[in-house]
């Protein structure tokens, strides 16, 4: 790990926990109406953080949940485990 990412990672580690950043995701999600990914960018605006600087507060069940949306909104290709399939 690069001496800049360190520092990085140590202040996102100041500024806010795994636990934490992903408990605001679900407040805004269920409380202001924001789909994951629109509470993750609004969460990195309150707190002034880069969206690109953000990969260590996401946890798994927060990342399965935006890759869900992501891949619902075309941003991602739909994997082949989501997909069902009718034998032809």
């Amino acid at each position: 790990m690069k001496k800049t990412d360190k520092t990085i990672l140590e202040a996102l580690n100041f500024a806010i926990s795994k636990e934490e950043f992903s408990h605001k995701v679900g407040l805004h999600v269920i409380r202001d109406d924001l789909s994951y990914i629109e509470a993750a960018l609004h969460i990195c605006e309150e707190l002034g953080l880069d969206p690109e600087d953000i990969s260590s507060l996401i946890d798994a069940p927060l990342k399965a949940k935006l890759e869900i949306e992501a891949q619902n909104s075309n941003l991602l290709p739909k994997s082949k485990s989501n997909t069902a399939t009718l034998p032809l």
